[in-house]
């Protein structure tokens, strides 16, 4: 009797251990719910970012690998040098700077040299570059050809200023914040203007990549005031809702094929980076830091998120307190592999276009 139990005992036992080794198998596969920056994190392809940093006292342009190797001054001056956009070739760069005194357009090589001023500013704001590189719109009303000659003035309909701007990419028409919390649709050669409101107060177009879709936040003032993310059709038809719950979303930035939307959320009860279809649909948390998202970018072949961060404020600012400094991070679109690139960055990024 005993000599038969005995295979069945060591049989039940050996089934036992391989049901402890299985489970802590799975145990040890767990992802990690809190991942941090580490140095030795490899990132997938290659790519140039430059951005602002005020790690000398005033605001200078930088470069870097999106590896985190080859950081380097691109300007050292005594003004404040900021919102660096490449253009679409990928052979220049424009910028702002007060450099002699009052706020100008410039723009220079990739390598930093030649730079030359275009045009004069009511006020430092990111410029934006035509498609076809051709003309650039500055932060108030006005597009300028890129090097410097001849101007057409932007304005919203009812003469106000059109902020921000946003080009098409057919380079056809102008997306831009118009007065009166409004998001216009300006054709740049015929003057025609739509207007898309869909709260109180509409901000930040951003074109999707084939130009059928504008995303943009949306958010009532009031006790309330919780921004979302919509998208429309270019003609203000087809609104959608992309998220609605009753947190701040904000700026919104396409994946290059568009599939996908990067956006800053505070669901998670401070800044974080989230990606979700581009029909709202699939949302993934990317970002499990101990920081305050700031800015957010794609990278040009769609693989990797650059991103600004800082160290979450817990006490109100003093007048002329700045807040802790930012540090520039990459991370892989899918969360992987997420690196610091450098430790003060304040924003102000811009990809270098892949060459075709």
């Amino acid at each position: 009797m005993n000599q038969h139990r005995r295979p069945i005992s060591i049989i039940a036992v050996s089934a036992i251990l391989l049901m402890a080794a299985s489970l802590a198998c799975g145990a040890a596969a767990k992802p990690d719910l809190n991942p941090r920056a580490t140095p030795s994190a490899t990132v997938s392809g290659e790519g140039t970012l430059i951005f602002q940093s005020r790690r000398d006292g005033n605001y200078e342009l930088y470069r870097v690998q999106a590896d985190g190797t080859g950081l380097a001054n691109l300007t050292n001056d005594p003004g404040n040098d900021m919102f660096a956009v490449w253009s679409p070739d990928g052979k220049q760069i424009a910028f702002n700077s007060d450099r002699s005194g009052q706020w100008n357009l410039y723009v220079m090589n990739a390598d930093s040299s030649n730079p030359r001023r275009l045009h004069g500013l009511k006020g430092a704001g990111r410029p934006a570059w035509s498609p076809d590189g051709k003309w650039i719109a500055l932060s108030a009303d006005l597009i300028i050809n890129a090097d410097g000659s001849g101007e057409k003035r932007v304005t919203a309909g009812n003469g106000g200023a059109c902020s921000l701007p946003a080009w098409s990419p057919d380079g056809v028409h102008i997306a831009c914040q118009a007065p009166y919390n409004r998001i216009a649709v300006r054709n740049v050669d015929l003057g025609q203007t739509t207007y898309l409101k869909v709260r109180r107060i509409n901000e930040s177009p951003a074109w999707s990549p084939d130009g059928t879709r504008i995303a943009f936040l949306a958010y009532d003032t009031g006790f309330s005031g919780y921004t979302d993310i919509h998208t429309v059709n270019p003609d203000g038809s087809r609104l959608t809702t992309l998220t609605d719950n009753q947190t701040n979303n904000e700026k919104p930035v396409w994946s290059p094929d568009g599939a996908r939307i990067a956006y800053i959320t505070r669901q998670y009860g401070k800044a974080e980076i989230q990606v979700m279809n581009a029909d709202g649909a699939g949302k993934i948390r990317l970002t499990y830091n101990d920081l305050e998202e700031t800015e957010l970018a794609w990278s040009p072949d769609g693989t990797r998120i650059a991103f600004a961060a800082r160290p979450v404020q817990t006490a109100t600012l003093r007048p002329g307190q700045s807040a802790p400094p930012s540090g520039l991070f990459i991370i892989n679109a899918d969360g992987s592999a997420q690196i610091q690139l450098a430790a003060s960055g304040d924003g102000g990024l811009s990809w270098q276009p892949i060459a075709p």
